[in-house]
């Protein structure tokens, strides 16, 4: 967190803005140590998980190799 109000702060001019995660975002805004002045500057970007379907084969191999190592 400090890193980031430093960060901020450096920058110069008034277009200013903190751009992560849609994940990210919640939890800086959530985060009682966030400087509240800085939370209106806070933007995400969306992010949208979507699956190859040509590669869905090869997906299930290979989860189903990660797991089973999981657990050994």
């Amino acid at each position: 967190l400090d890193a980031i109000v430093r960060r901020f702060n450096e920058l110069e001019g008034e277009g200013k803005y903190i751009v992560t995660t849609e994940k990210d975002a919640v939890r800086l805004v959530n985060n009682p140590y966030f400087p509240h002045e800085l939370k209106k500057y806070i933007f995400f970007q969306p992010i949208e998980v979507k699956f190859d379907p040509l590669n869905t084969e090869r997906f299930d191999i290979e989860l189903q190799k990660m797991l089973l190592n999981a657990i050994k």
